[in-house]
């Protein structure tokens, strides 16, 4: 009886290359599931930012970690017109940074949209190479906080988060 040899090889090729596909498929599943931490629990703060006594609006409030083993790791929150603000973070000492904001308002016949204004953050989100909105009718602005509030090696406001978050925190600027 005659066999075909190639059908022999075919045979051998496939089943090769399903036994490779499975093994790739395992060492893949293993490296992704390696790769995995899950980091620490995350727990709410809530609170408000007082600046000069009265309640901050527009504002981005950043706790920053002080355990700086690889990079810094913020958590940031936007304080609404009473100057409350929620966050999720770990855990653990946090300097907090502080930014006022600025927002846009535009009319757009049936509706006012409000946009935040990229240039007070110093970021891009890479729309700059489109069309430019025409300027905005109003201009909403934060507070003007000092720049020692801004930058992270100056700031003097520290908090200690702990295992339950915090529930009412109070923040004063100057």
């Amino acid at each position: 009886m005659y066999q075909d040899p190639f059908l022999c090889i075919g045979f051998r090729v496939r089943r090769a290359s399903l036994r490779c596909f499975v093994t790739c498929c395992l060492l893949l599943c293993s490296i992704m599931l390696s790769g995995c931490k899950k980091g620490p629990p995350l727990v709410e703060v809530s609170g408000q930012l007082l600046f000069q006594g009265r309640p901050a609006e527009l504002v981005l409030v950043n706790f920053c970690s002080t355990q700086v083993e690889q990079r810094v790791q913020c958590y940031p929150a936007t304080t609404d017109p009473t100057g409350r603000f929620t966050l999720r973070c770990p855990p653990g000492e946090y300097k907090v940074t502080l930014m006022p904001l600025q927002m846009g308002v535009w009319d757009e016949g049936s509706a006012l949209v409000y946009q935040p204004l990229a240039s007070t953050s110093g970021l891009s989100d890479g729309s700059d190479t489109q069309q430019q909105k025409p300027p905005p009718k109003y201009l909403l602005s934060g507070p003007p906080i000092p720049e020692q509030y801004r930058v992270y090696r100056q700031t003097p406001l520290k908090v200690t988060v702990p295992d339950q978050g915090i529930a009412d925190l109070t923040l004063q600027a100057d």
